[in-house]
């Protein structure tokens, strides 16, 4: 089977011959693996369809090892299905992608028995992303190799375009070395290759232009108007690092364009770029961002720059009949005349790995959005405030670092305003609302403790910390007696249970004695006593009362 993608750009050929399946199993999930590959099929790339088809090699392999052969798909039973899960989650992270895979696979098939296909359909909890964002110091080691590589890839390509125009406005002799390299450039140009000689077997280049261009490398020769696979590589870190934003969104972006949609021309100060998420549900897929170019470090300036270094692979793929507006564009190691053989579209795996051979520095690019988006933009970008959250920042150990005492200061403020007294302290007995034993209710309908419109259903030790309560000279004697017999209790109890069950209140009735009595009040209020009060303090602390 093909698989072509949706954009039709690229394809795959899958054997599943190969796959040691019955012939009726093999011929449904060939069919249900069609459906998912098809241009209304949910796997639309090349990689997907890819570790789908490997997943289902594993899945295959793994019932052909352990005797479990069965004919057709609706035949699979639930006990081999558990105890293919619990294998494949226990053995490795290889393993369980293929579990995952394969459920899903199969879940969505419609062929399963009713019993399996429950079985199937329960959720495998996601593992804990081990990747995390960078330090400051890895980051700025990996966008700074990036960089090198981009800038001397830009002065080259830079220098030589520029003597390609000057060739063209015939401002070089003809019997000059620079007309020389004019022509070579104009070969380059046209052929994506320096004028060789394709009849010997080292395809040298041809002798008239040796001496100008340097040599047969390709940094003498189609080097100077094409990015090579480092350099494509280092422009894809730069905008990963610049912006954040998925690596294929990166990877597939098309040229930049006007706000109205119209191609760029002359000015690029203001620019509109497209991107699309694969991932995501359809309505969400796509989205535009509108980039200003403020200067040397703006994204806009960075994509500026990669459209006029990529634009001589860009024009030559045209007049080929191959025209592409996708921006990152590089040209392959071969050389042969075949233009369509030796341009690459996007960035590679293989290229990836040439950038961390030739600079020795390694990335990643999930590792360089992370850093991104937890420490310098610092909000969502392709994603929902809720994944932002609990995939990026709660999971980003610098994050964690850094909001320490940020988490340490708010807990403090907690644990102060727990402690605080918010009733109203009157100097005189009156009427004002409902009795309570530590104090006077205004309005027990609308309490911060429970829902509003409802009795508040707090326990009374709770009066003193609300809005709503007012503390009279008939409530001190009673509130001093509750302050000493705590006290008495602390003594008696161990540490983690006097703080998860008494530690607050006493704190806000130190509170109460404290800032808002004096000594002699206190005493006072000691000696008044009643035996009304030891029954109410009695019933407090066997939360008889209120609880």
């Amino acid at each position: 089977m093909t698989h072509v993608t949706e954009k039709g750009d690229a394809s795959a050929k899958y054997d599943f011959g190969v796959l040691p399946f019955s012939a009726d199993f093999r011929q449904e999930v060939a069919e249900l693996f069609a459906a998912r590959t098809s241009p209304s099929g949910s796997w639309r790339t090349l990689d997907t369809s890819s570790d789908g088809f490997w997943a289902l090699g594993y899945f295959a392999r793994w019932l052909a090892a352990n005797g479990h052969a069965p004919s057709r798909v609706g035949e699979l039973t639930r006990s081999t299905w558990q105890e293919f899960r619990l294998v494949a989650k226990s053995e490795s992270s290889a393993s369980l992608s293929a579990l995952r895979l394969v459920r899903m696979f199969l879940r969505d098939s419609g062929l399963l028995h009713p019993s399996t296909s429950a079985e199937v359909s329960l959720r495998i909890p996601a593992a804990a992303p081990k990747e995390t964002a960078y330090s400051d110091e890895e980051f700025r080691r990996v966008r700074t190799a990036a960089r090198r590589v981009f800038r001397r890839a830009r002065k080259r390509i830079m220098e030589n375009a520029e003597h390609l125009r000057r060739h063209r406005r015939g401002e070089f002799r003809e019997d000059s070395n620079d007309y020389l390299l004019g022509e070579a450039l104009e070969t380059i140009a046209a052929t994506g290759d320096a004028p060789r000689n394709w009849q010997h077997r080292d395809r040298p280049v041809a002798a008239e232009y040796a001496a100008v261009l340097g040599g047969n490398k390709r940094i003498n020769t189609w080097m100077r108007l094409y990015l090579d696979a480092s350099e494509i590589t280092a422009a894809l870190i730069l905008i990963a690092c610049k912006e954040g934003w998925n690596a294929t969104s990166i990877d597939e972006l098309e040229v930049p364009t006007r706000v109205d949609g119209t191609p760029l021309a002359g000015d690029h100060s203001l620019m509109r770029v497209e991107l699309e998420k694969r991932r995501r549900h359809q309505r969400n897929r796509f989205e535009v961002r509108t980039l200003r170019d403020t200067g040397a470090g703006s994204t806009a300036r960075l994509l500026t720059h990669i459209l006029e270094m990529t634009r001589p692979a860009r024009e030559l793929l045209a007049a080929h009949g191959a025209d592409t507006s996708r921006l990152l564009i590089s040209r392959k190691t071969p050389v042969t005349p075949d233009v369509h053989a030796v341009f690459s579209v996007g960035v590679t795996n293989e290229q990836k790995r040439i950038f961390v051979h030739s600079t020795g520095v390694s990335f990643n690019l999930r590792r360089i959005r992370k850093t991104v988006n937890t420490r310098h933009l610092r909000q969502p970008n392709q994603n929902t405030q809720d994944t932002h959250d609990s995939q990026y920042v709660v999971r980003d150990p610098e994050v964690i670092r850094r909001s320490e005492d940020t988490i340490a200061r708010g807990l403090e403020r907690a644990v102060t305003h727990a402690s605080e007294v918010l009733a109203t302290i009157s100097d005189f007995d009156h009427e004002s609302g409902d009795e309570t034993p530590t104090a006077e209710c205004t309005d027990i309908l609308q309490s911060p403790f429970s829902p509003w419109g409802a009795p508040c259903t707090a326990s009374f030790l709770l009066c003193l910390s609300c809005v709503n309560a007012v503390v009279m000279p008939k409530h001190l004697g009673r509130l001093a007696l509750l302050h000493e017999a705590l006290a008495n209790v602390h003594g008696a109890m161990r540490e983690e249970a006097w703080d998860r069950q008494w530690a607050v209140h006493f704190r806000r009735l130190e509170s109460l004695r404290h800032d808002h009595y004096t000594d002699a009040q206190w005493a006072q209020a000691l000696r008044s006593v009643t035996d009304v009060d030891r029954r109410t303090v009695g019933h407090l602390l066997e939360g008889s009362l209120g609880a």
